[in-house]
């Protein structure tokens, strides 16, 4: 019997009621409650699946969340096409692929604001060739990497952690070398000019008057005999 009815019949069926759905799944999806018997079932499905994520979220995700989705909001037609592209072509990404991208991404995220700035103006600043062959070099690293036993992975990545200590070390070397330079120098202009944060006679402004000097009373000559 259940095999003699139309699938239309029986998508309908098994389709998700507004009934059928939560308080807090209501609450989510309230803008589309007077379209939501219209909607196909495949699409109501999804909504009651995001519906569910987006309540076991906590409030900074979902800060977080808000934010990026005004920031799409406020990119162009073309900037979305290009993103839709990007995730489309990373959704065709082995897994390997995607584990390495995600990994790349979370140490990016752990850098300095500074130093993420850098590298963005960096990757940038590349022309089309330049950037595939970034991104064919990393393929290549990653290729090599998935071909080593886990000893050897071990090794490798205790080898960039120590770069990357060695690096974040000599930066802030570089960064305590500035600021004595910066002091030093500092030191050595106020040795030179000892009045420099005096008012001086050249530091007026034109119109400001000018004091006059105190005159000395004048002396009356000497006649010789004492006083």
């Amino acid at each position: 019997m259940l095999t003699a009815l139309p699938a239309a019949v029986l998508a309908q069926e098994a389709s998700i009621k507004w009934n059928d759905l939560t308080a807090e799944e209501k609450q989510v999806l309230a803008p589309a409650k007077d379209k939501w018997d219209e909607l196909p079932a495949a699409n109501r499905e999804k909504l009651k699946k995001g519906a569910r994520r987006w309540n076991e979220l906590d409030k900074e995700k979902r800060q977080n969340f808000k934010n990026r989705f005004k920031n799409w909001q406020k990119k162009s037609p073309e900037d979305r096409k290009k993103i839709r592209n990007r995730f489309k072509e990373f959704q065709n990404l082995p897994a390997a692929d995607k584990k390495a991208l995600r990994e790349s991404r979370k140490r990016f995220k752990q850098l300095s604001p500074e130093k993420q700035k850098r590298l963005q103006q960096r990757f940038k600043s590349m022309t089309a060739k330049e950037r595939e062959n970034f991104r064919q070099r990393l393929k290549d690293r990653r290729e090599k990497i998935k071909n080593k036993t886990p000893k050897e992975r071990q090794k490798i990545s205790e080898q960039f952690n120590n770069r990357k200590r060695d690096g974040l070390a000599k930066e802030q070397r570089t960064k305590a070398r500035r600021n004595t330079d910066r002091l030093r120098q500092r030191q050595r202009q106020n040795n030179l000019n000892p009045h420099r944060n005096t008012f001086e006679r050249n530091q007026r402004p034109s119109n400001f008057p000018n004091r006059p000097r105190a005159t000395r009373p004048q002396s009356r000559p000497h006649d010789g005999r004492r006083q």
